[in-house]
């Protein structure tokens, strides 16, 4: 399905599941998600499958810093 949805967009590169994953896994992280709910929406049974799919980025640890920071201030 993905294939031929990039294939009707006029994409070069080829669609397939891990292309998938590779874009839902790091934005359901990004958006409050746990690494433990994406092992099993993922269906994977090792959770160091789904760390394959988790890419930390520089924005991703700004905010969650922040975030910390923010929390402490209410202390």
């Amino acid at each position: 399905m993905l294939r031929a949805s990039g294939q009707q967009l006029g994409l070069e590169t080829r669609l397939n599941h891990h292309v998938g994953r590779e874009t839902f896994a790091p934005e359901f992280i990004r958006h409050g998600g746990t690494v433990q709910v994406l092992q099993k929406l993922l269906g994977h049974s090792k959770i160091a499958t789904t760390m394959k799919y988790v890419h930390v980025d520089e924005q991703m640890m700004t905010e969650s810093i922040a975030a910390l920071d923010a929390k402490k201030a209410t202390y």
